[in-house]
């Protein structure tokens, strides 16, 4: 008997008691209902495409959202396994839980709602057979399907940001073991072809992380894309990520550093390696920040002042102020390598033809020396100009790089506070949050009356006939 298993009746008056109550209330039956099942590995960013999708579905009406993660916290031993067993805690929940997700869909099936729901995908059982079970419903039902496709590393990644997001947040975590991740990887790939081949629903869309759509078809349609789901999920898995993709999990990467205990850094480091080939650029302009990350988490200690230029954002506001940072910083840095590489075109080009082609060409044509000396300096002084301009560059990507250092700084700083200290932070981020909003009122409130009363002294907008 898997341990922590509880009895049937016990599972049964659990789901019943308090997670229909919970997690099924105000939703109404639809007369032509939609279920609509989110797909994606584990850490591939399932939650941002599931709230974007739900969004749009409740304007139905509130939809039922099936979310095993949502269950689990029921089981009455959970929490313990959490604090005590996080590798092990998913494995423990999972017969509990995978009852009460097959419920939670009977429940929702019979009802007749509308239906949001995650999986993994890991097996069959958890896509390819709930789509058939959804087909056999009494109520005939529109199936759609919403793949979050995502390359491995940047899922890892994902796992590695939850589960230090929890442990800062609730004191414990979910670490979801590697292997089960992979099959998860593999099982996108499984059910994303027999979604198409076997026609198991209506329409299958693939989203990338930030919820971009980069792929739709409709199953019963005449005509469709030349390329399927697996096609293009297969090929996100590879590509070169744009500059702002790579900033973004770069920044992600960085803020996970920092807070890593010693055992996950060889986890993050196999993460950042896997992660250059699909970065932009040479991986030096990358991987100098992991490195600038695991300097500042050795040297960080919760005795530091806190940068008061940083005090008004939290965690996860000062990653994405680093992503844009990495942003502008690559930019700046691509600038300087396209000016040096002019600077040593042109170079060439003067030694080559004695002060550049236009000289050579007015040479060429019996032009009077001083003509040519003129060419000789202008070219000269152009690329003169080219070299002024890749050393501001370098200027500014140096400048870039101390903003990013003082982000990872103040990231680690905060990584090495006890609980105590970060309440007190955020209270003290949260006041003067709320002072900044109050002052903006204030300073607005005179014009809003001015305007309000009808004051001819109020300021006006100035329109084209004034």
């Amino acid at each position: 008997m898997n341990e922590g298993l509880l009895p049937p009746g016990e599972n049964q008056r659990i789901f019943r008691e308090e997670i229909v109550p919970v997690h099924f209330a105000g939703v109404q039956p639809q007369r032509a209902p939609v279920a609509i099942i989110i797909g994606g590995q584990t850490g591939a960013g399932k939650t941002a495409v599931t709230r974007m999708v739900k969004a749009a579905l409740d304007q139905r009406g509130p939809c039922a959202w099936i979310n095993m993660d949502f269950y689990n916290p029921h089981h009455p031993e959970y929490a313990r396994w959490l604090a005590e067993r996080p590798q092990e805690a998913a494995a423990l929940v999972r017969p509990d839980g995978d009852l009460w997700w097959a419920q939670g869909q009977a429940y929702a099936l019979a009802q007749g709602y509308d239906i949001l729901l995650e999986s993994a995908m890991v097996a069959p059982a958890e896509f390819e057979d709930i789509c058939l079970r959804i087909r056999a419903a009494r109520s005939p039902y529109r199936i759609e399907a919403a793949i979050v496709g995502v390359s491995p590393v940047q899922s890892r990644l994902g796992v590695m940001n939850r589960y230090f997001d929890e442990i800062r947040t609730r004191g414990y975590g979910r670490l979801v073991n590697l292997a089960v991740h992979d099959a998860a990887v593999r099982g996108v790939l499984r059910g994303a072809a027999a979604f198409e081949g076997a026609h198991l629903g209506d329409l299958v869309q693939v989203f990338r992380r930030n919820g971009e759509a980069i792929y739709s078809r409709s199953l019963y349609a005449a005509t469709g894309p030349a390329t399927t789901a697996l096609d293009v999920i297969m090929a996100e898995h590879t590509r070169t990520w744009t500059p702002r993709e790579a900033a973004e999990f770069t920044a992600r990467h960085a803020l996970a550093t920092v807070q890593a205990p010693p055992p996950a850094h060889p986890e993050l480091q196999l993460i950042a390696t896997l992660a250059d080939p699909q970065r932009p650029g040479s991986p030096a302009q990358w991987r100098d920040i992991a490195e600038m990350a695991g300097t500042a988490r050795a040297l960080a200690s919760s005795a530091s002042p806190a940068s008061p230029q940083f005090a008004r954002y939290d965690d996860w506001e000062l990653a994405q102020g680093l992503a844009s940072v990495l942003h502008r910083r690559f930019e700046a840095a691509t600038r300087t390598e396209h000016a040096e590489e002019s600077v040593r075109r042109k170079e060439a080009d003067f030694r080559r033809t004695d002060g550049g082609l236009v000289a050579a060409r007015l040479r060429e044509r019996g032009a009077a020396p001083d003509v040519v000396l003129r060419a000789k300096q202008s070219a000269r002084e152009d690329i003169e100009y080219i070299q002024k301009s890749a050393q501001r560059q370098q200027e500014g990507t140096r400048g870039l790089s101390r903003q990013a250092k003082a982000l990872v700084n103040e990231l680690a700083r905060r990584a090495t506070l006890s609980p105590e200290q970060r309440a007190t932070e955020l209270v003290t981020r949260q006041t003067r949050r709320a002072q900044e909003i109050q002052r903006v009122v204030q300073q607005q409130a005179p014009r809003q009356r001015a305007l309000t009363s009808g004051d001819p002294a109020a300021p006006r907008r100035r329109g084209l006939s004034s």
